[in-house]
């Protein structure tokens, strides 16, 4: 877990409470005793916001101060605090350092800056170590100055439960495209039946439209005229007809009338066939005795 810097980012101290000197007050409950407000004043910028930030990988300005080389300090403390308890039940935070320390902090603190003193007064726990560049660099009595805070936290991540997650991605993202595809296509197929029951009314409305009822009604008179001269040719066929079976009929009855006398002939024929050959015998026996005698 690594602290990122910043100008503004100010942790405050712990909550200390001072043990009283007489042992008359040991019975009393002690106050809380924050510390002093010059502890607590953010530091003031020594540049201006509205310029450019200043390089902070060079040395070239001599009245910045890292915020590396910065700690924070805590008001003095009086030797006898040895136990972190007190008779209410509450905990107070009991530095490790001895008070000389933490009166040179103080010592350091309302001197005029100089950056010579503050890179020469670097307190030995205060060292620059081999942390990451971006990260803040915590006095050792600071409460969260533990090595699980600096190190950086990286998840554990299953193979297969990731491929599951792509895959449960991929298939929320085609099932999405899907419906969209789908919604569009019921847009698209909604705005062509509009567009076409639009486009009915207009030519319904317009003199294309009876120009269509007229032809259709010359259609139908067409078709009415055809059939009506249908009828017409088939009552003309049926009339030709029965005047022709008329004549045919006509001529029957004269080719009838005419054959009662032929008929009649022929039986008169017939019945002078035999006298006829009866005469032809008789002039032949004439002729041979004749011609016998001669």
């Amino acid at each position: 877990m690594a602290f990122q810097s910043s100008t503004g980012d100010r942790v405050l101290p712990p909550i200390m409470t001072l043990k009283p000197s007489s042992p008359s007050a040991t019975s009393n409950v002690p106050k809380p005793v924050l510390p002093p407000v010059s502890c607590l004043a953010p530091p003031i910028p020594l540049i201006s916001p509205l310029t450019s930030p200043a390089d902070f990988t060079n040395n070239s300005n001599p009245l910045h101060i890292p915020q590396s080389t910065q700690p924070y300090l805590l008001s003095p403390q009086k030797p006898e605090l040895t136990s972190p308890h007190t008779p209410n039940g509450h905990f107070h935070f009991q530095p490790d350092t001895p008070p000389t320390s933490h009166q040179q902090y103080i010592d350091q603190r309302s001197q005029p800056f100089s950056p010579t003193r503050a890179a020469g007064s670097t307190p030995p726990h205060m060292q620059p170590s081999s942390h990451h560049p971006g990260m803040v660099i915590r006095p050792i009595h600071h409460p969260y100055a533990h090595p699980i805070y600096h190190q950086q936290v990286r998840p554990v991540v299953d193979p297969a439960s990731e491929l599951l997650a792509e895959k449960r991605r991929r298939n929320a993202g085609a099932s999405a495209r899907f419906r969209d595809r789908r919604k569009q296509r019921e847009r698209e197929m909604q705005e062509k039946c509009q567009f076409l029951e639009r486009r009915v009314q207009e030519l319904e409305s317009t003199d294309s439209a009876k120009r269509i009822a007229e032809l259709e009604k010359k259609l139908e008179d067409a078709n009415d005229e055809r059939e009506s001269t249908n009828k017409k040719f088939q009552e003309q066929e049926k009339e030709e007809s029965t005047n022709q079976k008329r004549v045919y009929l006509m001529k029957i009855q004269d080719y009838q009338d005419l054959h009662q006398p032929l008929q009649h002939v022929q039986i008169i024929i017939d019945e002078s066939l035999p006298m006829l050959n009866h005469f032809y015998h008789n002039l032949r026996f004439i002729y041979a005795s004749s011609h016998f005698y001669f």
